[in-house]
């Protein structure tokens, strides 16, 4: 993701900025540049970043833009298409990008539906704040660190499901394809693009040949228009189909990409073979690393500074030696796969086959509800690397274009003759090697994972055990302490594992700064301790699938998988991560009504 530092603030035009965020916004320069100042819209950012200043104070657009039929790079902002409506900019170009754009006395912030840039919104004073950046509101004191443990809990439960309402209160986010629109001071937000619109069996086409060159055509111009805007990218092969595609696209338009891969752990298996074959087949150069477990600190989260956690404790095995090459080659982008087998339509069921006999009816058919939901969950996993410190990580087979075609595809072509991604394959049949292009297993890295629990184990004892988490009732401490004693390099719960370690790192980190902790002068820990009254139900469901109770959380992939509608999911969500004993109905209520309404918003 593109969390390169921006800030607007957003005041009616006939109110006074506060004193407060004045102070706060000129305490932001010099690191910050004012790019626009202009009635009732302040908007600083770094200067260095790219972005489009519009004319006549307009506003700016926070990132990369391009146009939709030629892929070509939008460099110049006082284009008159710029300021059309959010509907006809989002059918006229496509990138990564936040607009921020004044009509009238209104003001739009439009999030494009790849969600490259990240984009919060914070109301202080009367005015609206838009930033890539919270942790700066929570920093300067504008905002005071509380933990809405409701989400927490979610997260644990339903860890692909990303309602607009973040873990720290006071803080939402604007989802992609998302438009808020701020008119005297009030906030409203509305759906600008819907996945929904592309996956209707109308537009859809049955022809392999016509999808595949579609999707190669689109893809090729997606990812070379990504690649010319860098000048040292590297670019991740994990040897298997998805990054492999972005490394045929890169090495169509540039000789300044270069690729890295990871070996194996002790007792993982080597990808290596894989990437070596597709760096030799487009010329690329490589570079092997070796992911350092012992550098893993369980105590330590790279999603700190968001305003809700992410499993990446594991990724800085691989991110501290990535990063050390960045920045010797001075690495301005870090480009992978993210988001293909959610795109590309992987799925593990037989919906496919159930689609091919529903062609005819007009409402969507199962497999391709599940083909959108899958695009919409990945959202939730493409951010909170170490890496990013650097450059942004860019996914850019999330790219709009992209996204658009393959949602259009049937799912029954996706699996043509049993194989999975069968459309993409063939697409790039004659561009990568065919140990790749046929490939159909994957890697996953259990001999590390259990190497990081086997040497921190007295560590994750300590903070799991006696942890934030525990503390608010969020896990069952003696079934998790059982399941620690017998921790396996197969166990299937290693990710679930993982994950709790790393909700417990971002918890630890907020409530150290929280006005809810113990330790914040003059505050009481009251709130804390009804929250772990309010969150009974997901407690013993996430105990029991981390302890091998046999409980399958709506949230991890296979129940995800198995879901059938769309209703059955907010039905889930309903009873099960919002439930609340009865003296505390009325808040789960509101709770519940608001995490709802955020996801019906994104689907």
């Amino acid at each position: 993701m593109n969390r390169s530092t921006y800030l607007v603030c957003i005041t009616p035009r006939d109110a006074a900025t506060s004193e407060r965020l004045r102070a706060f916004l000129g305490r932001l320069q010099p690191s910050l540049t004012t790019l626009v100042d202009a009635p009732g819209v302040i908007i600083l950012g770094d200067a260095n970043a790219a972005s489009l200043t519009l004319p006549g104070g307009r506003g700016l657009i926070w990132g990369h833009l391009f146009e939709q039929v030629t892929f070509a790079r939008v460099t110049d902002g006082v284009r008159p298409a710029l300021l059309q409506p959010a509907d006809e900019l989002l059918r006229s170009h496509w990138g990564g990008y936040v607009a921020i754009r004044s009509f009238g006395d209104a003001v739009e912030v439009l999030r494009d539906p790849s969600g490259a840039v990240a984009c919060y919104h914070a109301e202080i004073d009367g005015a609206h704040v838009v930033t890539s950046r919270p942790d700066l509101l929570l920093e300067h004191g504008l905002l005071l660190p509380a933990i809405d443990w409701t989400i927490v809990a979610q997260s644990l439960c339903y860890r692909d499901l990303r309602p607009a309402r973040t873990a720290l209160r006071g803080i939402d986010e604007v989802l992609p394809g998302m438009m808020l629109e701020l008119r005297a001071g009030r906030a409203q937000s509305r759906c600008a693009w819907s996945p929904w619109t592309f996956a209707e069996p109308g537009p859809q086409s049955s022809d392999p040949a016509t999808a595949a060159a579609t999707l190669r055509a689109c893809a090729m111009g997606s990812i070379g228009a990504w690649v010319d805007c860098f000048e040292a990218p590297i670019i991740e092969i994990s040897g298997g189909l998805d990054s492999s595609l972005v490394t045929a696209g890169a090495a169509a338009v540039s000789t300044a990409a270069s690729c890295i891969t990871f070996g194996p752990a002790e007792g993982d298996p080597d990808e290596r073979p894989w990437a070596r074959a597709v760096a030799a087949r487009t010329g690329l150069p490589l570079q092997e690393l070796t992911p350092d477990a012992s550098i893993v600190d369980i105590a330590r989260t790279d999603s700190a500074d968001l305003p809700r956690p992410c499993a990446r404790a594991l990724s800085q095995a691989f991110d501290a030696p990535l990063q050390a090459l960045g920045r010797l080659q001075g690495a301005d982008a870090f480009l992978g796969g993210g988001g293909g087998d959610s795109i590309f339509c992987l799925l593990h069921s037989a919906l496919p086959v159930v689609d091919r006999w529903l062609e005819a009816p007009p409402h969507i058919a199962p497999g391709k509800r599940r083909h959108v939901w899958s695009i919409i969950a990945i959202q939730n996993h493409l951010e909170g690397y170490g890496r990013e410190a650097i450059a942004p990580l860019v996914a850019p087979l999330m790219s709009q274009p992209i996204l658009e075609t393959c949602l259009t595809i049937p799912t029954w072509l996706w699996c043509s003759g049993g194989n999975n991604r069968a459309v993409a394959r063939e697409a790039f049949r004659d561009l990568l090697p065919a140990a790749v292009i046929d490939r159909r297993t994957k890697v996953a890295f259990n001999g590390l994972v259990h190497r990081v629990i086997r040497a921190s184990l007295p560590t994750l004892r300590e903070i799991l055990l006696g942890g934030v988490l525990a503390r608010q009732g969020l896990i069952d401490t003696q079934t998790l302490e059982a399941h620690l004693k017998t921790v396996t390099t197969n166990d299937e719960k290693l990710p679930e594992l993982m994950a709790l370690v790393e909700v417990e790192a971002w918890s630890r980190h907020w409530e150290s700064l929280s006005y809810t902790s113990p330790s914040f002068p003059g505050r009481s820990c009251s709130y804390s301790a009804t929250s772990a009254q309010a969150a009974t139900a997901p407690v013993k469901m996430l105990s029991n699938r981390v302890a091998g109770g046999g409980c399958e959380m709506p949230g991890s992939r296979r129940r995800s998988r198995r879901s059938s509608n769309r209703s059955e999911l907010i039905a889930l969500a309903s009873s099960i991560a919002w439930k609340r004993p009865s003296r505390l109905a009325r808040s789960g209520a509101k709770a519940r009504r608001s995490s709802i309404a955020s996801a019906r918003a994104a689907w």
